[in-house]
């Protein structure tokens, strides 16, 4: 008897209410798996724009300007780059938030999101 009842709540499906999102709960994976993957899209698209950038200062005549630049930049993601794989995720997003938009936008959307996601369940909790 205890054995029917039992397959029979096991048919019943949890629902949330609707309009109540703040019951879910998302689990964000932090491990060491998932920050290294993170790391690694970021690297590559490191790489991209770095790349992309030196057509803008290695020309005929190197700009020294945006050589600079170029390297402030990338120092600036390297940090957020360090800072995700020493799982200090909240803070490479808020270091990320604070710099200029076109270095932002270097950041994998994928990346991104996590680190948002991240961000959000620290504050929440």
């Amino acid at each position: 008897m205890l054995s029917r009842k039992l397959k029979k709540n096991t048919r019943n499906k949890l629902a949330v209410p609707p309009k109540r999102a703040d019951n879910i709960r998302m689990i964000i994976k932090t491990d060491k798996e998932t920050r290294d993957r993170m790391c690694w899209l970021l690297r590559m698209e490191i790489g991209k724009n770095v790349k992309a950038a030196s057509k803008s200062w290695l020309t005929e005549k190197i700009d020294r300007e945006m050589w600079d630049m170029t390297c402030s930049d990338t120092e600036d993601l390297i940090c957020c780059h360090n800072l995700i794989k020493d799982n200090e995720v909240s803070l490479a997003f808020e270091s990320a938030s604070n710099l200029d938009t076109a270095v932002r936008d270097v950041f994998p959307t994928e990346v991104w999101n996590w680190m948002s996601n991240v961000w959000a369940g620290n504050k929440v909790a």
